[in-house]
């Protein structure tokens, strides 16, 4: 029942116990997702009405844990400008 009134994606997947937050590493997400995905699965529980929401919330958050933030994406590189007309090519590099 935790998990379903979890807003917060890494509240839900330290909802199992190993504490996850947004500077946590990638493995540290994966170990708090698979511990508590083992708990909470439909096929472990069946008698839990929730125990499917709980688990695609869960899901979910492990997804959203996993992306890059928006700032760590890669910028595109600028292309390069062109040369006014009658201007030689620059030298190359050393």
């Amino acid at each position: 029942r935790h998990i379903v009134q979890c807003t917060n994606p890494y509240d839900v997947l330290s909802a199992g116990g190993t504490p996850v937050d947004p500077a946590s590493p990638e493995t540290t997400i994966r170990k708090a997702y698979l511990l508590l995905s083992v708990k909470i699965h439909p096929d472990k529980v069946p008698g839990l009405p929730e125990a499917n929401q709980a688990f695609q919330k869960l899901l979910r958050a492990y997804e959203t844990a996993l992306k890059p933030p928006a700032s760590a994406k890669p910028k595109p590189k600028p292309k390069p400008r062109a040369r006014p007309e009658g201007q030689p090519a620059p030298p190359p590099p050393p």
